[in-house]
């Protein structure tokens, strides 16, 4: 396989911010231009650029980009003590063997992330919508670990009823 130069460029930088509101909203509409926008946010919570751009400023956010060219994103929410909710999504480009070689190398390294006073995340929580075939097959091939399906366990915004979830977790342990 190609030698491909993988890194995980974090948004906060100490009090710094790294991308600016242009590039966070770039990125958004990049999913969108790729159809990915509606499903990776198909409760509603991001509908715009701008709601985008004040979301990633929100969460834990991080760039993946493949010899300097952005691949991907992952935003970490719902931050709780060690875990945190996990939210993926690579850019058309990547779709295949490289967006598992890119998967791989960002659960490696933010699950491995330590501060002086240890990890910082011993778990992430995935929230998948079970009609997205594709996600729920890329976890398990991630490694992460089933916890179940669990009906309504999203809301659809655009057809405004809830559908199934898959849940599922991540430790150190699943590292494959």
């Amino acid at each position: 396989m190609k030698n491909h130069k993988i890194q995980i460029v974090p948004h906060l930088l100490g009090t710094e911010r790294h991308f600016s509101d242009v590039a966070l909203s770039n990125f958004y509409m990049q999913m969108q231009s790729e159809d990915t926008a509606d499903l990776v946010f198909i409760d509603g919570s991001v509908q715009s650029a701008d709601e985008f751009t004040q979301a990633m400023h929100k969460a834990f956010f991080y760039l993946i980009t493949v010899n300097d060219i952005p691949a991907g994103m992952i935003w970490l929410t719902r931050r709780q003590s060690r875990w945190a909710q996990f939210n993926f999504v690579s850019f058309k480009w990547t779709w295949g063997k490289l967006t598992t070689k890119i998967g791989r190398f960002a659960l490696r390294k933010l699950i491995n992330l330590a501060d002086d006073q240890g990890y910082l995340f011993d778990a992430f929580l995935g929230v998948t919508p079970l009609r997205n075939r594709l996600a729920c097959n890329f976890l398990k091939k991630m490694g992460w670990k089933e916890l179940g399906v669990m009906e309504n366990g999203v809301y659809n915004f655009k057809s405004g009823k809830s559908e199934s979830a898959l849940f599922s977790y991540f430790t150190r342990e699943c590292l494959k």
